[in-house]
C-alpha cells in the first residue's frame, strides 16, 4: 500500500529494481534477467482484491455495546491510510487523462474506479458512523475537506447507492449535534463549516433537532444486519482459512509425537537398564551384608573363633517360640538396653557390652540404614506376583508395627513402613525375628484365627509350624474379612481347620485333654494372644495355701473357690462390691451422668487381666522388664507393691485389696525363670528392710522355682481342680460373664472391658479420648464361649486315689501323680510283651506319632514325612506318607539315600577325606539332616521330600555350625521346642536353634571335661539329659561308670548322678505333664534299664529281663508312653508294657515295631 501512494512512479518496477538493481557482484545480472514483468491485468486484479479485503476487514468487525471492537491503534491507522489512498485514487480518476498519458498508478485507479467509489463509500460511512470514536469520525471530515476536489469526490461516493447519501447526512448530523460534547472546539467548528459548505453546494441541508433520530437507529440496525450477513456468508471461507493447514498440522504433530515417543522409549529403556543395575547392585549389597551377618553370627559366639567378649550380649530374654501346648520356656541372648540405675551394682558391667562395637561392625557402617525390607520389596517386584495387599499392623507386646501385608504366589509377606526400618524391632518383640521383613511360606502356616483388637473384630492371628505366632490388625473388620477370604483361596498344605469348641469340651470331659491343654484351647478360641498384653491368656489362681510346710493336693481347703471371682474369695468382701454396683445403678436410674454413653453399673473398676497385670508378674523377665519401665514412666514400682511374694499376691487379690482382682498368667505353670531375678535388677528395699529379689515362694516348694512350677502344674490337674474348673470357666469364658448371671455371681467389670463397646459413638472428643485410653489399659474380657453352664467332667470308674504304698514324688507335697507309663511307680511292674532276635543289631529306635516304632541299622537315619488329616488340631489323625533311609560311614565317605527297597541308594553328600562324618541325625517331619564331623563342625542340609512323586531334593548350600573342638558324639533334634543339642568328645554340649540354625548356648562346667557320649531332650519339658564318662580319679571311672547330668532347657543344672555302671542308651518318657512325673530311662551295659525322676533325679525303678544280657544300644518310649522298646548289641529287641491303663490319649496299646535294618 505504501508503494501505491507514490503516484507518478512505478512502484512495482521500483521494488524489483531496489531488490535486484544495485547488486552487480557475481551472478546479479543473471538473477535480474530471470524476473518477469507482472501483467497489467494481474496488477489490477490484485489491487481490487486488496481494496475489497481491506474494507471488509475493517467494516465487518464485531461490535460490543454498540461500539466497534476495532479499537487497536494499528487498525485505526490502517483505516486512515486506506481512506486517504482511496480518495487519492478517485482524485486521479477525476483528472481524466488519456490512457496513453496515464501512469501505472493512474491506470490501475482508472481500471478500479467503480470499485473504488463503492468501497470508498462503505469505508467513509463506517468511519462516520456513531460506532466509531469521535476522533476517527472527525478525521474523516478533515480528510474530505482537505481534498481539492471534495465536491466531485462526494458526488462520486454518495451516488453509489440510494442509502449512502442518507447515511452520510444522518451520521454527520449525529456527529455535529449529538457528539459535540466529546469534540474539541476546533473539530466542532470544522464539522459545522463542512455542513455549511455542503449546504452551499446544494447537496444536503443538516439542521438541528431530533428529526433524524429514528432514521439513525434504522441505519445502524441495517449496518449491523449487513455485517452479520457478511459474517455468515464468510464463515465457511474463514473456517477453511483457519483450518487450511489442519491436515498438515496433524501430520506434523503425529510425526513429532512419534519421534518424541521413540526418544522417550529409548530414554526409558536406558533409564530402566540403569535402575535395574542400581537395584541389582543394591540388592546384591544387602544380600552380601545379610550373609556377612550370618557368618559373623556363626563365628562370633562364645564358642567360636571370632568371639569378642566385650560386645557379646550377657543377658537373656524370653524367646517367643512356642513349644508343646503353647508353652514358651526358651530364653535367648539380648542386650538389656536400660539404665545402670535399674541394676544392682555388681551386675551393671553387663550393660557395657552394648556400647562396644560388634565384631566386624565396620563392614556395615555405610549400610546402617539398609533393611532387608528393601530386598524383600525388590524380590516382590521382580519375582513374585502379588495376589492381594492391604495396610496392616503387626502387634507385638511392646509396639505396633505398621506396614503392608501381601499375599504372593507361595508366601505371605509383611513389609514394614519406612518409618520403622531404622528401629530395632527385634528388641521390641519377645523373639529374635525382625518383623520389618517377614516372609511366611504357605507350607509353614498352621492355623489362622480371627481376633479382636482394642475390642473391635479387625485382627487375625497366624500360627506357624515353627512355633511362631503373629497378630495382625487391620483398619476395619471388612478389610480383615477380605484378606482372610483371599488367603483362604491360597494353597496352605499344612493348615488345620479351626478348633471345634464342642469337640474340645468332649475331649476334656473324657480325660483326653488335660486341664492345661483345655484352658489353652479355650484361651485361643476366646481370642487371647501372647502378642497383645491386653488380651494375654488367662489362667486361674488354683491354690489358696502358700504358707504350709506340707501341701496336700487332695485337701479341698488347699484350693481357691472356683465358683467365685478372685475379689470375693473372702465372703466378707462381697457386700462391698454389691454396694458399689447398686450405687452406680441407682445413679443411672436417677439420670446422673446420663449424657455419657456406654455407662453401665459394675462391681469392679479394674480387671483380672490387663497389660499392667502381665507386666507386674513378668517384671523380672526381659523383654517385659523394659516394657514395664516404659509402662511405669521409666521407674520400677514401689518395692512393697512389686511382685515379691506369692502369698502376698494371693492375700491381696483374694481379700485385702479392693482394687486387686488379678487371676494368673500361663507362665505360673511352666516358666520358673520369671520368678528368679537372674538379671539382678534393683527393685529396691521394702519397708521391713528386705530387698526385693527373687519371688518368695511357699515353704512346700523349698525355695525352688522349678519345683514350684511343676507342683503348681500338678495342682491345676488335680482331681479337685478338674471337678471344679467348669465353675471358673463359667465366670471367665461362660454364661456368668455377662447379664443377670454375672450380676448374681458378683462378676461385672467396667463396661470398657467388654466387646461391643463402641468408642466412636461418644460425641465429646475429650470423653472419647478418655474412653479410648480405658479400652487400651483397663483390660479386655475374653470372647464369651458358653451361654449355659459348662458341662461337668465325666467321672471315671477308675479311682484316682493314690495307693499308700506308692512313694511320694518330692517331700513336702502330698497328692502328686506319677502318671501312667512304663515304669511308673503308680503302675504295676512292667511286663515283656514282645521279644525278637535280629541278625543285624538295631542301633536306633525311632518313635512315631502313629505310636509305631521303627528300628534302624547302625549308621542309618530316617527321613520321614507325615500326612496331616484336616481335622481337629488338638487330636489330628496322623499317618506316614513316606520314608527314606540315609546311611553314612561308607569307605568312600559318601552319604547315601534310599527311597525304595528295590532301588539302589544314591549319593547325596561326600564328606572331606580328612574330616569324616561321625554321626547323622534327623527326626520325622523336620526336613533337616544334621551331620556331625570329626573336627567338631556340624553341617545342616535342608531337604524337600515329596513321597507321592518319589522326589527327595537336598539344598545345594548347607549351613555350617561351629562350636565344638572335638568329634561329634551325638545329636538330638527336638522339634517340640525347636532346639537341637549336640554332644562332643571335648566335653561340651551345645544348644542350637532349629528354626534359625544358630547358636543359643553351651552347657558346660568345671567338671565337664569328659566326652559327652549321649544326649536326650524331654519332649514335654525341654529338659536336657547328658551322659559322659565318669570323672577321672573316681571309683566310678575306675569301674568304667558314667555320669548322668540333667539341665533345664535354659541350661540350669537340675541334678547329677554318678554311676558305676556304664550308660549306653538314654531317653525320656513322654507322658503328659501335670498328670505325670516323667522319668529318664538309661540302658546300661549290663542289659538293665534304670529310671530316674525328671523332677530331682531321684531313682524310680530298675527294669531287667533275662532276654537281654548284652549292652543296650538304643532305648525309647512309644508316643503314648505305654510301651518301652530296648535293643541290645546282640540284635535282640524287647518291648515292655506298663499296667496303668490305656494312656492319656486313648491310643491303642498294641505295640508296633517295624525293623528296617534289612533294607
Amino acid at each position: 500500500m505504501q508503494g501505491l501512494t507514490n503516484s507518478g512512479s512505478n512502484p512495482i518496477s521500483f521494488n524489483c529494481q531496489s531488490s535486484l538493481g544495485n547488486g552487480k557482484t557475481g551472478g546479479g545480472d543473471q538473477l535480474a534477467s530471470t524476473v518477469k514483468e507482472i501483467p497489467r491485468g494481474e496488477i489490477n486484479d490484485r489491487f481490487k482484491t486488496v481494496i475489497i479485503k481491506s474494507v471488509d476487514f475493517l467494516i465487518n468487525v464485531e461490535q460490543r455495546n454498540g461500539r466497534s471492537m476495532s479499537g487497536c491503534g494499528v487498525e485505526q491507522s490502517y483505516a486512515r491510510r486506506l481512506l486517504a489512498t482511496m480518495l487519492q485514487g478517485l482524485s486521479s480518476v477525476l483528472e481524466k487523462r488519456s490512457a496513453g498519458q496515464r501512469s501505472t498508478w493512474s491506470a490501475v485507479m482508472w481500471a478500479a474506479r467503480d470499485l473504488l467509489r463503492v468501497q470508498a463509500a462503505h469505508l467513509l460511512m463506517w468511519l462516520l458512523s456513531p460506532c466509531q470514536p469521535v476522533k476517527m469520525r472527525t478525521f474523516a471530515v478533515h480528510t474530505l475537506r482537505s481534498e481539492s476536489r471534495c465536491k466531485e469526490l462526494l458526488n462520486m461516493i454518495l451516488h453509489t447507492h440510494a442509502q449512502t447519501e442518507q447515511k452520510f447526512a444522518v451520521f454527520l448530523w449525529d456527529l455535529i449535534y449529538r457528539s459535540s460534547g466529546q469534540m474539541s472546539c476546533t473539530d466542532l467548528r470544522t464539522c459545522q463549516d463542512f455542513s455549511l459548505q455542503l449546504q452551499s453546494w446544494g447537496m444536503m441541508n443538516i439542521t438541528a433537532g431530533d428529526l433524524w433520530e429514528d432514521e439513525l437507529k434504522m441505519l445502524l440496525a441495517d449496518m449491523e444486519k449487513q455485517r452479520q450477513q457478511h459474517e455468515k456468508q464468510n464463515d465457511g471461507a474463514a473456517h477453511r482459512s483457519v483450518f487450511k493447514f489442519e491436515g498438515l498440522m496433524k501430520t506434523v504433530a503425529e510425526a513429532a509425537m512419534s519421534i518424541t515417543r521413540t526418544v522417550v522409549d529409548a530414554q526409558n529403556g536406558e533409564r530402566k537398564v540403569f535402575m535395574e543395575h542400581i537395584k541389582q547392585a543394591y540388592s546384591e549389597n544387602v544380600q552380601i551384608c545379610i550373609k556377612w551377618h550370618k557368618i559373623i553370627q556363626q563365628l562370633s559366639h562364645e564358642r567360636a573363633v571370632w568371639f569378642f567378649p566385650d560386645s557379646y550380649p550377657r543377658s537373656w530374654q524370653l524367646d517367643a517360640t512356642e513349644g508343646p501346648a503353647r508353652v514358651r520356656n526358651r530364653l535367648q541372648r539380648c542386650h538389656l538396653n536400660i539404665g545402670r540405675q535399674y541394676l544392682m551394682s555388681g551386675a551393671q558391667l553387663k550393660l557395657d557390652a552394648v556400647q562396644n562395637p560388634d565384631p566386624l561392625s565396620y563392614l556395615f557402617e555405610q549400610d546402617k540404614k539398609s533393611s532387608t525390607s528393601s530386598v524383600l520389596i525388590e524380590r516382590l517386584h521382580t519375582n513374585e506376583k502379588i495376589q492381594y495387599m492391604c495396610p496392616a499392623k503387626v502387634i507385638t507386646p511392646a509396639t505396633e508395627v505398621p506396614g503392608e501385608l501381601l499375599i504372593g504366589e507361595s508366601c505371605l509377606y509383611f513389609v514394614a513402613d519406612v518409618s520403622m526400618l531404622e528401629t530395632d524391632l527385634a528388641e521390641m518383640t519377645a523373639g529374635s525375628l525382625d518383623v520389618s521383613s517377614t516372609a511366611w511360606p504357605f507350607e509353614n502356616v498352621k492355623e489362622i484365627h480371627n481376633r479382636r483388637f482394642q475390642l473391635q473384630e479387625r485382627a487375625l492371628e497366624i500360627f506357624l509350624l515353627n512355633g511362631k505366632t503373629y497378630l495382625v490388625a487391620f483398619q476395619s473388620s471388612k478389610e480383615r474379612d477380605n484378606f482372610a477370604w483371599e488367603l483362604s483361596q491360597c494353597h496352605l498344605p499344612n493348615r488345620v481347620a479351626g478348633d471345634n469348641l464342642s469337640d474340645a469340651v468332649q475331649l476334656w470331659r473324657e480325660g483326653l485333654l488335660t486341664n492345661w491343654e483345655y484352658l489353652t484351647q479355650l484361651n485361643k478360641m476366646a481370642g487371647r494372644s501372647y502378642n497383645d498384653l491386653m488380651q494375654y491368656p488367662i489362667f486361674p489362681f488354683v491354690l489358696a495355701d502358700y504358707t504350709s510346710q506340707v501341701l496336700d493336693l487332695t485337701d479341698p481347703q488347699a484350693y481357691r473357690n472356683f465358683k467365685k471371682p478372685m475379689a470375693v474369695q473372702d465372703k466378707k468382701n462381697e457386700q462391698h462390691y454389691i454396694n458399689c454396683y447398686n450405687y452406680l445403678k441407682q445413679e443411672l436410674m436417677e439420670g446422673i451422668h446420663m449424657a455419657s454413653l456406654n455407662k453401665e453399673p459394675f462391681h469392679y473398676g479394674s480387671h483380672y487381666s490387663n497389660s499392667g497385670t502381665v507386666l507386674h508378674f513378668l517384671v523380672r523377665l526381659p523383654p517385659f522388664t523394659r516394657m514395664f519401665l516404659t509402662y511405669q514412666d521409666h521407674n520400677f514400682d514401689i518395692p512393697d507393691r512389686t511382685f515379691h511374694s506369692l502369698h502376698t499376691t494371693w492375700r491381696l487379690s483374694s481379700s485385702e485389696s479392693t482394687t486387686d482382682v488379678k487371676e494368673l498368667i500361663p507362665e505360673f505353670f511352666f516358666l520358673p525363670e520369671f520368678l528368679r531375678n537372674s538379671e539382678e535388677f534393683n527393685f529396691g528395699v521394702r519397708q521391713n528392710g528386705e530387698p526385693v529379689n527373687d519371688v518368695a515362694l511357699p515353704p512346700w516348694s523349698h525355695g525352688d522355682a522349678r519345683r514350684f512350677v511343676l507342683i503348681h502344674r500338678q495342682a491345676l490337674e488335680s482331681a479337685h481342680a478338674r471337678e471344679n474348673l467348669p465353675l471358673w470357666i463359667d465366670l471367665v469364658f461362660g454364661y456368668k460373664q455377662t447379664g443377670k448371671a454375672a450380676v448374681e455371681a458378683i462378676n461385672v467389670f467396667h463396661p470398657a472391658t467388654y466387646s461391643g463397646f463402641d468408642v466412636e459413638k461418644i460425641h465429646d472428643p475429650l470423653e472419647r479420648k478418655a474412653w479410648k485410653t480405658m479400652v487400651r489399659t483397663y483390660g479386655q474380657t475374653p470372647r464369651q464361649l458358653f451361654r449355659s453352664p459348662h458341662p461337668m467332667v465325666v467321672q471315671s470308674l477308675a479311682s484316682r486315689t493314690l495307693s499308700s504304698s506308692v512313694r511320694e514324688v518330692v517331700p513336702g507335697v502330698k497328692g502328686l501323680l506319677w502318671g501312667s507309663y512304663v515304669g511308673s511307680p503308680a503302675d504295676p511292674d512292667p511286663v515283656v510283651v514282645w521279644k525278637h532276635q535280629h541278625r543285624t543289631p538295631v542301633a536306633s529306635l525311632v518313635p512315631l506319632l502313629t505310636n509305631d516304632v521303627f528300628g534302624l541299622a547302625p549308621q542309618t537315619s530316617l527321613l520321614l514325612k507325615y500326612s496331616k488329616e484336616k481335622g481337629l488340631s488338638m487330636v489330628n489323625a496322623t499317618s506316614v506318607l513316606g520314608a527314606a533311609l540315609v546311611t553314612w560311614g561308607h569307605a568312600d565317605g559318601v552319604v547315601r539315600v534310599k527311597l525304595k527297597k528295590e532301588q539302589p541308594p544314591w549319593p547325596v553328600v561326600k564328606s572331606p577325606g580328612l574330616d569324616p562324618i561321625c554321626t547323622c541325625a534327623s527326626v520325622p517331619d523336620c526336613s533337616q539332616l544334621w551331620m556331625g564331623h570329626w573336627s567338631g563342625k556340624i553341617v545342616v542340609y535342608g531337604y524337600k521330600f515329596t513321597p507321592s512323586r518319589g522326589h527327595l531334593h537336598f539344598d545345594s548350600e548347607p549351613v555350617t555350625l561351629l562350636g565344638h573342638e572335638g568329634p561329634i558324639q551325638n545329636i538330638y533334634i527336638c522339634c517340640s521346642f525347636s532346639i537341637v543339642v549336640s554332644g562332643s568328645q571335648d566335653g561340651s554340649a551345645i544348644i542350637w536353634d532349629l528354626n534359625n540354625l544358630s547358636y543359643i548356648r553351651c552347657i558346660s562346667g568345671n567338671n565337664m571335661t569328659m566326652p559327652v557320649n549321649l544326649v536326650s531332650v524331654s519332649e514335654t519339658l525341654g529338659d536336657i539329659a547328658m551322659v559322659s564318662s565318669a570323672s577321672a580319679g573316681t571309683l566310678e571311672a575306675a569301674l568304667g561308670g558314667s555320669m548322668l547330668r540333667l539341665h533345664s532347657i535354659n541350661a540350669v543344672p537340675i541334678g547329677t548322678v554318678a554311676m558305676r555302671d556304664s550308660i549306653t542308651a538314654l531317653c525320656f518318657s513322654g507322658a503328659p505333664e501335670g498328670v505325670s512325673v516323667n522319668v529318664i530311662a538309661a540302658g546300661l551295659a549290663s542289659g538293665a534299664i534304670r529310671l530316674w525322676s525328671t523332677w530331682d533325679l531321684s531313682p524310680v525303678r530298675e527294669i531287667t529281663t533275662s532276654f537281654i544280657t548284652r549292652p543296650i544300644i538304643s532305648l525309647t518310649y512309644s508316643h503314648d508312653a505305654q510301651h518301652l522298646y530296648a535293643s541290645a548289641a546282640d540284635g535282640s529287641v524287647v518291648i515292655w508294657e506298663g499296667g496303668g491303663g490305656s494312656g492319656s490319649k486313648g491310643i491303642s496299646k498294641t505295640p508296633k515295631f517295624l525293623n528296617l535294618t534289612s533294607l
